[in-house]
């Protein structure tokens, strides 16, 4: 009985632990400097632009194949930067990266898909996954584009 005691502590000793480096990693700084927000928003808001201009290109008349590949090809560099300017703290990078990961799979489904249903299915994995994003940048106090000294400016001018 007494190693199956001593297990049993040693489990609730290591879960104690783990749970004291999970509160300690989401008490890490959960903003992110203005430069990496910039970045990020600056790559966010393209992946915005870029859907909504396609699908605008093709409201009238269905997106092909070789349309979806080219969309896909110009996402794939803007989550490569989002992916590397994660945010830093511990529960927001995970929810980043799981994000980020399901928006590439996403693209590759465009890519490959033989049925165009399922590449229009992936733009919606991709619409969603950029608003669960958008929420997570509000919670790194990075919600919005900064604005811009030219548009503070003209705002202020009015």
């Amino acid at each position: 009985m007494a190693p199956h005691l001593t297990l049993a502590s040693l489990l609730l000793v290591f879960a104690a632990g783990m749970t004291a480096q999970v509160h300690a990693a989401d008490q890490q700084a959960s903003t992110l400097s203005r430069e990496a927000c910039a970045l990020v928003r600056h790559d966010i808001d393209a992946v915005s632009a870029r859907i909504r201009e396609a699908m605008a290109e093709h409201a009238k008349v269905p997106m092909r194949a070789a349309d979806y590949e080219t969309l896909a090809a110009a996402l794939d560099s803007h989550f490569e930067a989002l992916h590397t300017n994660r945010p830093t703290a511990g529960t927001q990078r995970v929810q980043a990266s799981v994000l980020l990961s399901d928006m590439r799979d996403s693209v590759a489904l465009m890519r490959r898909a033989a049925r165009l249903d399922a590449r229009q299915l992936a733009v919606l994995r991709i619409e969603q996954d950029h608003r669960l994003y958008e929420l997570l940048l509000k919670t790194l106090d990075c919600a919005e584009t900064p604005p811009t000294p030219n548009t503070a400016d003209t705002a202020i001018s009015r």
